[in-house]
């Protein structure tokens, strides 16, 4: 070959080379300069373990059966009787031509390399069980024991499945090569299963049904223990019938296989050619016909005459495993009185819950922040969140959201090269609104507004505005290159920033090659503003990012934004789920049956980090996800206490707790067998369609807990499930999951008497719908041309009574703005729809009748009696002034205007006709 030619042929392979590997390498890259190259390393160190052991394996059962193989062509052999074969020798040509090629030279290795290749085959699908391969080295108990086989959960979490998929695998492939050798050895006349055939070849066989003999039987004992996953009986998991009737059956076919093996060996002396066709003939019979006849007719004959009496142990063993993996064991249940009426004292009683209650809705929130505060186009909103801060001293819920910057937002023209990825970088800041406050047109009011971010909040100020780091961000930037980098908008001029954070790779001149070939592109090779001291940011996405470090791990899709001493961070709860939890039911035929809100994840807006925190210490995945890798998931101790404060109960879980719940509340085998309190969650109207409502969070004090303690809480109402002839929609319970302090995860699920009609929301929304002054105010709103947006109904529980509070907004005909125009407050016996939420609730308590006999005399403080609508405006006055002082902490101003609005309800009554 020619000098010139290897040259070309050598940079074609450097290319190809480099071109395949970019990716791999940036990535590795990307891994080191955040802490966690470790996870990669020792994946694929086990990946490579497992395709190691795969390919040796693989190797050592092909290269004897090819050479096997190879030694039943060696020659034609005439009759044999001492062996007792009949040996046909074949007259077809092209076995001829088998035979000259197999004695040819070369072929030993020529099989060799094919052996070596077929290994390779199975050895590569077989290396993407390292992770498996890794919990199954490093499994940490659980703590718990099955009831039937005695052994730790972790055995079927790790374990089990590690193995079993290793069995198949061998049995699959050991199945369809021993297919293969069959065919070869009856297409050319070596075999003839009726009348023999050659000696190597029904050896060759023999030894190969043996194997996979021994494999079935390790198979079947498998089988048996995957009982505890089996959907047979009347609830998941191993049932009456499959203990008693499945289970024998399984070792009865375990020991035959067995046998069947031995009598496989023995057949290499006998050399005859039936027993091989007649062993696994009767092993796939008596498996078909025992192993699917018998349980039927223990399952007839014997289960369902007496169907609850047998499977009681078992439906025992689903119900306390489907709790225990769905963190439903440590449940606390409280059982609630009857709600009494509300009543004026209520406003007082919970004045803070009120001034916490959720007016705000996301969807119209998120509207109006695009509208109000997005500054310029190329700035977005992504989300709304939802969180609780110490302002003033007081606990308070607030909402939020990030400006980010969208790039696809920018003017067509603008979307150069260096704009896209070195100039327009970052977003900037974020908006932060009380959940219940609203200006004069309905618009929403704001804690944090405006770029830079002005904050009348000390609490909530932002020193760090730039997001480099979020939900929008998904292209590559260059930081530290010549050109500044666009901070804000700033008058005539813009003002520049450039990036002094942690987080980029240093863009040597490999490093630009590759990252040149990762992206498709050679301006970061030509470019003069890609210094030799540049650095590249990629993987900005959160939820790109935390997935690139842990893929193992299921992550809620909503992450939060977190204010935290100037800083903006955002928080992700992270999920350690299984599919093999023992007795436990799927949410789904093949889901989940097993998940834990086990680990917390804080990414750095600014600086990229990424740290991950344990924060269940019982849950045997995440501890042995910190065995398989050290430094890993650190303690939620070490958590800085600013972002530990903001961590909350998950929607994503409670209202899978909540799905799981609507049976498994019913702990009585009887009352489970016969589903005769089945519930679900309550359902709501949206946009005209009726579904399933969604938790939401709440301060509030609990009812059980400590009486001056008000709390982050997320609450989510439960009715019964009914039909679909005869739906129920009153309210049954509702679940309630804490987020404060010690106090975090603890769920409690509050139940109303079963005697007692509680209403639900959707039986609210029906007396909203039907109310004569609400109704037909909201469809005069829908015909003159406006959008009418009816936000979510929240059940809010407020000691020993419940209210329900629906906000209303307005859409006017060509406007993007909705405004929050109308709050309805309804109890169980009236309805009040106002300007405002404080307007309603004192239309309501003015609604009541009075609780004491009105004075003879007028009270002397406004010198006679107010009109109605100057004593409705004292009344709001005096709430809104109420909850200003309980925020503030001035509570003897806050029992004075309590004593002034007590009076003006008062008032209110004797106006009464």
């Amino acid at each position: 070959m020619k000098t010139p030619t290897k040259i070309l042929l050598f940079v074609m392979a450097t290319v190809a080379v480099l071109f395949s590997s970019a990716r791999f390498y940036t990535d590795y890259l990307w891994l080191l300069s955040l802490g966690y190259q470790h996870i990669f390393l020792r994946t694929m160190l086990a990946q490579a373990s497992v395709f190691a052991l795969a390919f040796v394996l693989a190797l050592a059962f092909f290269w004897p059966n090819l050479e096997a193989l190879r030694g039943s062509f060696a020659g034609r052999t005439a009759k044999n009787s001492s062996d007792n074969i009949r040996y046909y020798p074949t007259e077809q040509p092209w076995r001829e031509t088998i035979e000259t090629f197999l004695r040819g030279k070369g072929v030993t290795w020529g099989l060799r390399g094919l052996a070596a290749a077929l290994s390779v085959l199975v050895a590569l699908p077989a290396s993407s069980a390292g992770f498996a391969a890794l919990q199954f080295w490093h499994a940490q108990p659980a703590g718990v024991v099955d009831p039937i086989y005695q052994q730790d959960i972790s055995f079927f979490l790790f374990r089990l499945p590690f193995i079993g998929g290793l069995v198949a695998a061998a049995l699959g492939v050991a199945f369809m090569f021993s297919l293969i050798i069959l065919a070869i050895y009856l297409l050319t006349n070596t075999i003839n299963l009726s009348r023999g055939g050659n000696p190597r070849a029904i050896r060759h066989l023999s030894v190969l049904v043996a194997l996979l003999l021994v494999l079935q039987a390790i198979s079947y004992r498998l089988d048996s223990y995957r009982l505890a996953y089996s959907p047979r009986g009347v609830a998941f998991g191993a049932s009456y019938t499959d203990l008693f009737a499945t289970r024998p059956i399984l070792y009865i076919l375990m020991v035959l296989a067995l046998l069947g093996a031995a009598i496989a060996l023995a057949n290499l002396k006998l050399l005859r050619i039936k027993l091989l066709t007649t062993v696994p003939t009767l092993m796939v019979g008596i498996s078909l016909l025992v192993g699917t006849i018998y349980p039927a007719i223990i399952q007839q004959y014997v289960v369902e005459p007496n169907e609850l009496a047998r499977e009681t142990p078992f439906i025992r063993h689903n119900i306390e495993f489907t709790r225990r993996a769905f963190g439903l064991d440590n449940l606390t249940i409280k059982d609630l009185p009857a709600p009494i009426p509300f009543a004026p004292s209520h406003l007082d009683e919970h004045a803070y819950t009120l001034a916490n209650t959720r007016l705000l809705d996301w969807t119209p929130l998120l509207q109006s922040y695009r509208q109000l505060q997005g500054i310029r186009t190329y700035y977005r909103f992504h989300d709304v969140d939802i969180d609780r801060y110490q302002l003033d001293g007081q606990l308070e819920q607030v909402m939020l959201a990030a400006r980010e910057l969208s790039i696809a937002d920018l003017n067509p023209a603008a979307r150069t090269w260096i704009n896209m990825h070195l100039r327009y970088t970052h977003g900037f800041g974020a908006v932060v609104s009380p959940v219940n406050r609203i200006g004069p047109r309905g618009e929403p009011l704001f804690y944090v507004q405006d770029i830079p971010p002005r904050s009348v909040r000390p609490e909530l100020a932002i020193t760090r505005p730039e997001i480099y780091f979020g939900e929008f961000p998904g292209g590559y930037v260059i930081i530290n290159a010549k050109t500044d980098e666009f901070s804000f908008p700033m008058g005539e001029e813009n003002a520049t920033t450039r990036y002094a954070g942690q987080d980029g790779i240093v863009l040597t001149p490999f490093n630009k090659l590759m990252f040149s070939l990762r992206y498709g592109t050679t301006m970061l090779l030509l470019s003069d503003d890609v210094q030799s001291d540049s650095r590249i940011l990629f993987h900005r996405n959160i939820m790109d990012r935390v997935r690139m470090i842990a893929p193992f791990l299921t992550y809620d899709p909503d992450p939060y934004l977190v204010i935290n001493e100037g800083r903006l961070f955002w928080m992700l709860d992270a999920y350690t789920t299984s599919t093999h939890y023992p007795y436990s039911t799927p949410l789904a035929p093949g889901s989940i049956n097993y998940i834990r809100n086990s680990i917390k994840v804080v990414v750095d807006a600014y600086h990229g980090t990424v740290d991950f925190y344990q924060a269940d210490q019982e849950d045997p995945i995440a501890n042995t996800l910190r065995a398989a890798f050290p430094g890993f998931l650190k303690p939620l101790s070490a958590m800085p206490a600013g972002l530990r404060r903001h961590i909350r109960y998950p929607e994503q879980l409670l209202n899978i707790q909540a799905q799981v719940l609507a049976t498994y509340h019913m702990t009585s085998p009887s009352t489970f067998y016969n589903k005769e309190d089945i519930w679900r969650i309550a359902r709501e109207q949206q946009g005209g369609q009726e579904r399933a409502m969604q938790p939401y969070y709440v301060i509030m004090n609990l009812p059980g807990t400590a009486e001056d303690r008000n709390e982050f809480a997320l609450v989510l109402p439960l009715t019964p499930a009914g039909t679909a002839e005869n739906p129920k929609h009153n309210m049954i319970a509702y679940l309630a999951g804490r987020s404060d302090g010690e106090d975090y995860g603890e769920l409690i699920l509050y139940r109303f008497p079963k005697d007692v009609l509680v209403q639900g929301p959707m039986q609210i929304e029906a007396r909203i719908n039907q109310d004569a002054d609400i109704s037909p105010l909201l469809t005069l709103w829908g015909q003159g041309g406006s959008v009418v947006f009816r936000g979510n109904l929240l059940v809010i529980p407020l000691g020993d009574t419940l209210i329900y509070v629906q906000p209303l907004y307005i859409q006017a005909a060509g406007n993007s703005l909705p405004e929050l125009k109308r709050v309805i407050v309804a109890t169980a016996d009236d309805i009040a729809m106002a300007p405002t939420f404080t307007a309603a609730l004192a239309e309501l308590a003015g609604s009541l009748p009075p609780t004491t006999p009105p004075p003879t005399t007028p009270p002397p403080a406004h010198g006679g009696t107010l009109p109605l609508q100057q004593l409705a405006q004292a009344i709001e006055q005096a709430f809104n002034q109420a909850q200003e002082a309980a925020r503030t902490g001035n509570w003897a101003g806050y029992g004075q205007h309590l004593q002034e609005l007590e009076r003006l309800i008062g008032e209110l009554n004797r106006l009464r006709p």
